[in-house]
């Protein structure tokens, strides 16, 4: 029997390298769209949301599809979500009503073609090559013969009074389906008849969704349960979508709202469509007792709890860890064994403390014997001296900063306990040595990754991935670069501080840089293997004013991170920025749904917010 999918913790995919993070999703995608759920689907979103937080949009769609793989007539591509009101009103704004809400399925995505009078059927696989499963098409009941050229996007689902009946071994009937669709070997008809094809889309069709809807039903398609509306908001959907998940005869996994107008396409180029997105709900509560309180040091050697509590199912995984981001609210809340708290799940994080209900009779705190000593500063526990994990994630961080792959938290772990204790042991050890370690394939290409990746480097990124400067990042840096090109000879200057401050987001900052700077020179000497670009050096060429398409243009990024986007912009005269201000040009956002925090502030000052692909689009093709 399958076991239902628990939670993940979150915390190594903080630091996991992008090719292994990759390789992890991967390897969900494979499982999950050949019947094995080893993951709860909100764990699984969260992790595609970190992916793409860290890395960019995650361009693999579904599972490459096992045994003899074909070209789909048509790309299968996938829906954006939508997180908050303030997401939903913000995409309401760009695509005005009226509106079509519609069941979002929770099935497996095939596609129905009769062309010339022959019946295709295919699995979605990675959105432009699936499976020709079309030996299926006679033995599932809802896939009319039609006297017509057509092509029909749907999901596969059997409705829950049939997967109770047939669906033993399986954690749900979305992986049941999925299973058969991608195996190639015979199957059970007395299954494959309890299957249903759900039809929601005419491909190439000029009609709006409405009327596609209609159309299906008219010539014997099964469709979705669906509503138009003139206006959407989140209280009504949330209303809806409960009352569909106790309606619906098959698993839904939210809503999906479309604009209803015509000729609505989209290209595998632009991976998901704009006219449409998906609606899960908020995120629901639950009060849980505290179990223990699990602390994990920083590179700056905090202390940072997470709150181990008894497994509750929510949001469709076993959940059983919470942040709670400070020391003080663990020591001033008391959360400790038996406390009871009220979590809930934020977006790409594990989930959160939201309330403490009732407190423990003292904290849950470090034990030094184990964390090594610490002082309390009113807010974090900071350790007085360095430990393994102080050790691992100052070395994370340096090869996070440069990109170097490969060396993900539990590589970096077994380097310290072999000997490694900073960045400069780590860039001396030989290939031999790191084969020792890592193994003897391993270790050389670490070696040549590590060399490569240190040859040449930007001066601010050697700032940040230092670990010298506090609270002062690559961002930050460049400010002080940018107007201070020399900086490098201004180490030790008695009116530094005061220069630095007159740069807008330092003030007291100013000091802290001024006073790291002069360490920071003796660092650059202690790494000779290391090399760098010398802001203050001239520029040998000028670039074409045609070119500068963001000349003078502040950008911020919200709901994901990319660092060759970023250096685009640097290329055409413009500059990327962490948080919104009066001086930003615009805001660019991963998806027009996500109204996080900075699109929000964009909102308030009147500045533009504008999706990736359509920036990309309209400032850097020229």
């Amino acid at each position: 029997m399958a076991q239902p999918p628990v939670q993940l913790d979150l915390t190594p995919y903080r630091t996991m390298d992008e090719a292994q993070f990759r390789q992890v999703l991967k390897y969900l995608d494979d499982q999950y769209h050949n019947g094995n759920a080893v993951v709860a689907d909100h764990t699984y979103d969260d992790l595609i949301d970190l992916y793409e937080d860290r890395f960019g949009e995650y361009s693999e769609i579904g599972a490459p599809a096992r045994g003899e793989k074909v070209p789909l007539p048509y790309f299968l591509g996938s829906l954006r979500k939508v997180k908050s009101p303030e997401g939903l009103a913000l995409w309401s704004r760009q695509f005005p009503g009226p509106y079509v809400i519609e069941d979002k399925v929770d099935g497996a995505t095939w596609l129905y073609e009769i062309k010339n009078g022959r019946r295709r059927l295919f699995t979605r696989g990675g959105g432009t090559e699936g499976l020709d499963i079309s030996h299926l098409i006679d033995a599932v009941p809802s896939l009319p013969k039609l006297g017509f050229d057509v092509a029909v996007r749907g999901e596969a689902v059997i409705p829950k009074e049939a997967f109770a009946r047939v669906g033993q071994g399986f954690v749900n009937a979305r992986n049941m389906v999925a299973g058969i669709g991608n195996r190639k070997e015979s199957f059970d008809p007395q299954i494959v008849k309890e299957i249903h094809f759900i039809a929601y889309q005419v491909m190439d069709s000029k009609e709006t969704p409405e009327t596609q809807i209609l159309q299906l039903k008219a010539v014997g398609f099964e469709v979705p349960w669906a509503v138009t509306a003139p206006t959407v908001t989140t209280p009504e959907l949330d209303a809806l979508l409960e009352q569909r998940r106790e309606q619906a005869p098959y698993e839904i996994d939210g809503l999906v709202v479309y604009q209803n107008r015509p000729n609505l396409s989209y290209t595998p180029d632009e991976k998901k469509p704009r006219y449409a997105v998906a609606y899960k709900g908020l995120s629901p509560t639950a009060e849980v007792t505290v179990k223990d309180v699990e602390w994990n040091a920083s590179k700056d050697r905090l202390l940072i709890p997470v709150v181990i509590y008894e497994a509750v199912f929510l949001s469709g995984g076993n959940l059983q860890r919470a942040s709670a981001s400070h020391a003080n609210f663990i020591i001033d809340n008391k959360i400790g064994p038996g406390a009871r708290i009220k979590i809930s799940r934020r977006g790409t994080t594990i989930p959160h403390v939201e309330e403490v209900i009732t407190p423990a009779s003292q904290p849950s705190l470090p034990n030094p014997q184990v964390t090594g000593p610490y002082t309390y500063n009113g807010k974090d526990l900071v350790l007085t001296q360095d430990n393994p994990q102080v050790l691992a994630a100052r070395i994370e961080h340096f090869v996070d900063t440069l990109d170097i792959r490969g060396l993900g938290p539990g590589r970096i772990a077994n380097l310290v306990d072999a000997g490694v204790r900073d960045v400069h042991t780590l860039l001396s050890l030989s290939p031999q040595q790191l084969a020792q370690v890592l193994g003897p394939n391993l270790g050389p290409q670490i070696y040549e990754e590590l060399k490569k990746k240190t040859q040449n480097v930007s001066l601010t990124k050697l700032m940040d991935a230092s670990n010298i400067f506090p609270n002062i990042g690559t961002r930050r840096a460049e400010l002080v670069v940018e107007a201070l090109p020399n900086i490098l000879q201004l180490a030790g200057h008695p009116q530094l501080a005061q220069t630095i401050q007159q740069i807008p987001g330092f003030n007291m900052l100013a000091f802290d840089f001024a006073e790291s700077l002069p360490l920071f020179v003796q660092w650059l000497q202690q790494h000779p293997m290391i090399t760098y670009q010398d802001p203050a050096r001239p520029q040998l060429f000028q670039r074409n004013p045609g070119y500068m398409t963001l000349q003078g243009q502040t950008i911020v990024f919200s709901g994901f991170r990319d660092k060759d986007l970023e250096e685009q912009i640097k290329s055409r005269g413009g500059k990327v920025t962490t948080s919104v201000s009066r001086n930003t040009s615009m805001v660019v956002v991963a998806n027009l749904g996500d109204m996080t925090r900075k699109p929000r502030r964009a909102q308030e000052l009147g500045i533009p917010i504008v999706q990736r692909d359509e920036f990309v689009r309209r400032f850097l093709t020229q």
